[in-house]
């Protein structure tokens, strides 16, 4: 009866505003620049299972048996952690998003790697990204709860609060589960990152997130004699200066030709995210030294005589990139799949994926000074697990992710060069963009960022946006602290 009502309480947190999974809320207004790519795949299906159709699980009568899945019907977490670990013969369900990344040769292979390693099969659900938390508690709600469910920085702490992930802490620290699997590549900085009322809700290896990087077209670059800007990467050259200078020497604004192709959104290139969460506890930077910097660097970009990038919105920046009105678009690495299919069919790239290249942020400003020793990522996202399930299992395959290195990959994704590149930034420090979703009933963190930082784009008064802006933060994160009391 306990469960049951659990779970109820769970669907109705998940049903409040703090989930921010209405159709105006902060998820799909992230999320929504994936819609405007077509599906890239050119892989065969996974294990894809809809919810509703396993043909293998047990009735919800036996209360005492053992779900395909490997859950013990009516057993609380911490009582499944006394049983051997074993997935041998076991169906293991993972919930993922519509994400590029999981729709690729190489997780796809990551996925039969595992299977061969644990004698187990996995199962993937594909959820909208929008309204995740709520799927998430529905398929608790059943009593097989998803053993692998993947936090979004967004969907956190609503979902801890709401009680549908897994407490991974005493998983965590089991001794015999830690003589079975090897947990040393979990990254515990980023890891703490989803800490919560002192308890661990998702765990984070190197790669928990995707470094924001400059996409740009070589062709274009080469046709106005611009030093490429890996080559100057690579001979520590590349400056904010130099994307100044190269963005000054090409930008026309009476042809509509910019330099920078992008919303660009990222506050924390100073080295501070503008909103996080420490040890459990959120904290508002909006209106640090290094925030205000970061915005003033924004408006330096697109506004005055110098601008070099052009004030668009939503999806019409990758739209002008893939056009040729644009020498550089600024966004996740993860955006590279998506990419590819525009570039093949676009004359501006000559159709040819390899007119399409990456160089990371400058992290030296215009005076040659170190700007952070921190790079900036978009959210980190955790492997958590279903709450009611065995939290081994999650952590099994944190712990496998870690340390795989695929052997093979699709014609979509980066080559060796690339890879290497974004495994370097990310192994080193970094800092997550916005860190964590807290709202009151009319708005939140998320959806207060982007009308926030256009204002800055188009040049208002930073101090006096802050001001505005400052207590709407504030108060998202008061009444979503309070809801977990």
């Amino acid at each position: 009866m306990k469960r049951i009502i659990a779970c109820i309480l769970a669907l109705v947190m998940m049903i409040l505003p703090l989930t921010a999974c209405s159709k105006d809320s902060g998820d799909e207004s992230y999320y929504s620049y994936y819609y405007e790519y077509e599906d890239v795949s050119d892989e065969t299906d996974g294990e894809e299972e809809d919810e509703t159709s396993s043909k293998d699980k047990t009735s919800s009568s036996n209360k005492g048996g053992t779900t395909s899945t490997g859950k013990d019907a009516g057993q609380s977490s911490s009582e499944l952690l006394k049983k051997d670990f074993d997935l041998k013969g076991k169906t293991v369900t993972m919930a993922i998003t519509e994400e590029d990344q999981y729709n690729t040769t190489s997780f796809k292979a990551m996925i039969s790697a595992f299977q061969t390693k644990y004698g187990c099969k996995v199962k993937t659900h594909t959820l909208q990204f929008s309204g995740y938390n709520t799927q998430v508690s529905q398929r608790m709600s059943t009593g097989d709860p998803y053993d692998i469910c993947y936090v979004h920085g967004n969907f956190f702490p609503a979902g801890p609060i709401a009680g549908c992930y897994a407490d991974l802490t005493d998983a965590m620290n089991n001794a015999s589960f830690k003589k079975q699997v090897d947990l040393s590549g979990i990254n515990m900085e980023k890891t703490n990152k989803f800490l919560w009322d002192g308890k661990l809700y998702g765990v984070c290896d190197n790669n928990c997130a995707f470094p924001d990087i400059f996409y740009y077209n070589k062709a274009l670059f080469q046709k106005a004699e611009l030093e490429d800007p890996r080559t100057l990467y690579n001979n520590g050259q590349w400056t904010w200066a130099k994307v100044f200078e190269q963005g000054k020497e090409v930008t026309d604004a009476s042809q509509n030709i910019y330099y920078l192709a992008s919303f660009f959104v990222i506050t924390q290139t100073y080295g501070k995210s503008s909103i996080t969460v420490d040890d459990g506890k959120p904290v508002l930077n909006l209106k640090a030294p290094e925030t205000v910097k970061a915005l003033e660097l924004i408006q330096k970009i697109y506004n005055g005589n110098d601008a070099i990038g052009e004030k668009m919105d939503g999806s019409d920046h990758t739209k002008s990139f893939i056009e040729g009105r644009n020498y550089v678009y600024f966004e996740e690495s993860s955006k590279y799949p998506g990419l590819v299919a525009q570039v093949k069919k676009s004359m501006a790239f000559g159709k040819k994926v390899e007119n399409l290249e990456i160089v990371p942020i400058p992290l030296i400003d215009e005076d040659g000074k170190q700007m952070s020793d921190a790079y900036p990522t978009g959210w980190y996202t955790s492997i958590s697990a279903g709450n009611g399930s065995d939290p081994r299992i999650a952590l099994a395959w944190a712990a496998f992710e870690a340390t795989y290195k695929s052997t093979v990959k699709g014609s979509n994704e980066y080559d060796d060069e690339d890879q290497a590149l974004i495994d370097k930034i990310m192994a080193g420090k970094t800092i997550p963009n916005r860190h964590g979703g807290f709202t009151t009933s009319s708005a939140s963190t998320v959806t207060l960022h982007d009308p926030m930082i256009k204002k800055v784009r188009d040049g208002e008064d930073i101090a006096k946006v802050l001001d505005e802006y400052y207590p709407q933060y504030q108060a998202c994160i008061d009444e979503t602290v309070n809801q977990s009391k």
